[in-house]
């Protein structure tokens, strides 16, 4: 056009240029609505959507910001060609508004892309934590107690941290509902976890006990039998996973007693319920729930305390309860305090009342 020396001729070149321009420029005008449109909704999923639908709303995103930068291109360049009046005015505002809409998904974008590289590095650190667990660097002859204690402090918070990975919806308030060994030795050391009928029975010269659980780490699994009740069971499988942990032998038994007691036991026994204590019942859970329970640090008995546990007189409360071990095991099992009604000690942390007193006697928390 250019060329065109005759003026008229150019003129009328203008016009037809033009004519089919404008049009031609609402179409990516239209297509950069339609994108902003579904960008934003990729830009939801992105926020909101379930994980398998994310990378693919990442991809949507960033596609049709994308999709919005060439069309804004190819508009601007037909606005090089068209003049001015009310229809160029209105393409202009349109421009406007599209490369405020592209400003503001491009932030999007990043920060999707941002999140995404941040939920990876964090996927990252969990598979770490995971393969330190099955590093089997815990393993040796003995321990002491304040290193079992460690060990299922860092089991305990590893839950915690990685509890959306894991599916698990808890807050603070029922954070005891994340302290479950069978989900440990599934989801975090790849065992096979089972609850079996019967595990058989284990003959010794002096008598014959049901076996509770056993555990094969070459084969990587774990049974327990159902002949137990459930918290009895939840403390076997804990005791299992502290052999699975701590100890390097291929396969042992779980025998009684069955209650976390610690009576006549060889050392990885005693090591195995002390994981097991020490991951069921946390120190710190356990402590103030106690105190919230019974309105002290320390429960002494005496009058007050006797009428608020048992509606009675200091006399008869004595009577009936002589031993330190039968004063935990009212407060472990009880469900009512000064009238006010909870869930017992015993079933908010899924192990049996024997288990639940000596927890209690542990933790100095009771005074006779």
């Amino acid at each position: 056009m250019k060329a065109e020396t005759d003026f008229s001729r150019r003129r009328q070149l203008k016009q037809t240029l033009e004519s089919a321009t404008l049009p031609a420029t609402q179409t990516p005008i239209g297509i950069a609505k339609l994108c902003a449109e579904l960008a934003e909704c990729a830009a939801f999923l992105c926020d909101y959507g379930f994980q398998s639908a994310r990378g693919d709303s990442g991809v949507a995103l960033n596609n049709t910001t994308s999709t919005i930068a060439g069309c804004l291109s190819i508009i601007n360049l037909n606005l090089l060609s068209l003049g001015h009046d009310e229809q160029t005015e209105q393409i202009r505002l349109d421009v406007r508004r599209l490369k405020d809409i592209y400003n503001d998904l491009m932030l999007k974008a990043n920060a999707c892309l941002s999140r995404l590289e941040q939920e990876a590095e964090r996927k990252k650190r969990y598979h770490q934590r995971i393969q330190e667990f099955d590093s089997g660097k815990w393993v040796k002859k003995k321990h002491s107690y304040a290193e079992i204690e460690k060990l299922a402090r860092d089991v305990q918070n590893t839950l915690w941290d990685y509890r959306d990975i894991l599916g698990q919806k808890v807050t603070q308030e029922n954070i005891v509902d994340l302290l479950k060994p069978d989900m440990v030795l599934t989801q975090i050391l790849n065992y096979k976890y089972v609850e079996e009928e019967t595990l058989g029975q284990n003959i010794t010269e002096n008598d014959v006990f049901e076996i509770a659980g056993i555990i094969d780490k070459g084969k990587k699994s774990v049974a327990v039998s159902k002949q137990f009740p459930k918290e009895t069971r939840n403390f076997t499988a804990a005791h299992e996973l502290g052999h699975a942990l701590l100890h390097q032998q291929t396969v042992l038994h779980r025998d009684k007693p069955i209650d976390g007691s610690n009576a006549a036991k060889d050392a990885i026994e005693l090591e195995a319920d002390k994981f097991a204590t020490y991951f069921l019942m946390p120190g710190r859970i356990v402590t103030n729930l106690f105190k919230q329970l019974f309105q002290t640090d320390m429960f002494v008995v005496n009058e007050s305390s006797a009428f608020s546990l048992t509606g009675g007189s200091l006399e008869v409360f004595k009577r009936k309860f002589s031993t330190l071990r039968d004063l935990t095991m009212i407060l472990a099992s009880v469900e009512t305090f000064n009238g006010e009604p909870f869930k017992s000690m015993a079933e908010y942390f899924n192990v049996s009342q024997t288990t639940m007193a000596i927890r209690l006697e542990e933790l100095g928390l009771v005074q006779f």
